[in-house]
């Protein structure tokens, strides 16, 4: 077998339905030297199967059986046993286009980069014909742009989501860059941040090569409706992206590195929005246990239902701090009217 130029890590968990569409993606690569890590993550269903049968059809195909410990677990083992020089993750039910890492390579090759980052394809629940292509456009249109606040403050590239990208394997273990196991909420921005720490030049390809799947059960939101996430997992996530924010290492080599890193995790938390969408669905007394939590200074107005006049007070408290207050402008717009009306 040829010595692999990409590791492919895919963590696998009830996706039986789709797991053939995404390794056969994997298969139709125009790059031949990759080897395809996956990993079930003690799946109930036939993905550990169907994953045999790949298995045994390709030696490329690495299989791995675990019990279930979660993606970031099981994405931590696939990068334990990468081999390869570059790394890319894949969402078990997602899919790439056939020469998705001949143009990532390509790409990073040629400028030297960090990491490359293409654009994306966003298709709506199980409808493959109903997509939304989301661009990926440098500044100044050039194909490579040095890593700067304003390229990652602004709607430049796409989102700190670990996939549709190609990094050096290197770097994430020469840094210690790992997923955490009990981060339930927003585990990729934790560990895309950390590695944007590490990135001087990221190169950029406007072209769509990785389908996203939205809609999937496995979801934040579906997890927290269906009680599979617990409201003190969601606060300790909280928590653990609030630190991570406040502890962006300050020893970057200048003051334009740290504030791109912070800009980027800013952007990110305004823009997801699924903390907002979350909390306006749960029951009084899990929102309350939520914004109680001390990842959300002078939550005691909110519960109380006081006037905006105290959530400016509060929002400037957050901008303060570095302009975190963008993180905390999604959610006041969302919970504002359910807890001043008091509805449920």
């Amino acid at each position: 077998m040829l010595q692999p130029l990409v590791s492919i890590i895919i963590p696998v968990f009830k996706v039986e339905e789709h797991l053939r569409q995404c390794l056969d993606s994997v298969l139709s690569q125009t790059v031949e030297e990759w080897e395809c890590i996956c990993i079930n993550d003690g799946s109930p269903d036939g993905s550990g199967a169907i994953l045999d049968e790949y298995g045994a059809r390709d030696a490329r195909f690495r299989i791995i059986h675990k019990r279930n410990e979660g993606v970031s677990a099981a994405r931590n083992q696939g990068m334990e046993l990468a081999s390869a020089p570059w790394l890319t993750f894949v969402d078990s039910d997602d899919w790439m286009e056939p020469d998705a890492l001949e143009c990532l390579l390509a790409s990073m090759k040629e400028s030297r980069a960090d990491m490359a980052v293409c654009s994306i394809f966003i298709h709506q629940s199980n409808r493959e014909d109903a997509y939304t292509e989301t661009p990926c456009r440098p500044l100044g249109n050039l194909p490579e742009c040095p890593v700067t606040n304003e390229a990652f403050s602004g709607s430049s590239l796409v989102d700190v989501s670990v996939w549709a990208k190609l990094f050096k394997t290197e770097t994430v273990r020469r840094n210690g860059i790992h997923f955490i196991p009990d981060l339930k909420v927003s585990e990729d921005m934790e560990f895309s941040t950390r590695l944007l720490c590490h990135c001087n030049r990221i190169s950029i390809i406007p072209r769509p090569l990785y389908h996203y799947r939205a809609g999937h059960e496995s979801s934040i939101m579906n997890n927290l409706m269906n009680g599979r996430m617990s409201t003190a997992d969601f606060i300790n996530s909280l928590r653990t992206i609030y630190h991570l924010y406040q502890c962006v290492p300050r020893g970057l080599p200048g003051k334009e590195r740290r504030e791109r890193v912070t800009g980027t995790l800013r952007r990110a938390l305004a823009g997801k929005n699924f903390y907002g969408q979350v909390l306006r669905r749960l029951a009084r007394e899990d929102r309350a246990a939520i914004l109680g939590s001390t990842a959300f200074p002078y939550s005691t107005y909110l519960r109380k239902g006081k006037k905006m006049t105290s959530l400016r007070l509060m929002f400037r408290h957050w901008r303060m701090q570095a302009g975190i207050g963008m993180r905390l402008l999604s959610l006041l717009n969302r919970i504002r009217t359910p807890f001043q009306s008091g509805r449920p």
